[in-house]
This record gives C-alpha cells, sequence and structure tokens, in this order.
C-alpha cells in the first residue's frame, strides 16, 4: 500500500484495534488488504483506493472489537 492517505488510515485502524487479542487486530486487517490486493487485477473497474480502505476499516465498527459500535461508527 502506498499514499499518505492509506499511511493515515492505518495509523488510525491501528489505534483502534491495538490490544485487540481476538484475531482481529491491524495485522489481520493488513492480511485482508493483501487478499484485496490479488484480487484487484481481476477488477480493473474497481476503486483500487476505496477496496483497500475496506478492508482496513472493516472490523473497526464490529461488535467484537469495540464496545460502543455507535462511537466507532461516529469516529
Amino acid at each position: 500500500m502506498t499514499g499518505n492517505r492509506l499511511e493515515i488510515i492505518t495509523q488510525y485502524v491501528k489505534s483502534c484495534l491495538d490490544g485487540n487479542t481476538n484475531a482481529h487486530g491491524l495485522d489481520h486487517a493488513l492480511r485482508v488488504c493483501q487478499n484485496i490486493e490479488k484480487l484487484l487485477p481481476h477488477y480493473p473497474n474497481a476503486d483500487h483506493e476505496l477496496c483497500l480502505v475496506a478492508g482496513l476499516v472493516h472490523d473497526v465498527i464490529d461488535d467484537k472489537v469495540t464496545p460502543d459500535v455507535t462511537l466507532a461508527k461516529q469516529n
């Protein structure tokens, strides 16, 4: 992943998922992004950055990760 926006989002996700012990930490989000990067060549019309951002943030509002899903959605 390249680009300042993705780096900023990665740091945000890290701050949200730090200390998570149920396999939904930053390392999981980065593995999801690696899989997305493998799939993207098959979808040339896909917005690559949007797909990678979705992969990064997909667990940030999950109730397995945050005690307050409403607040996490607002953030």
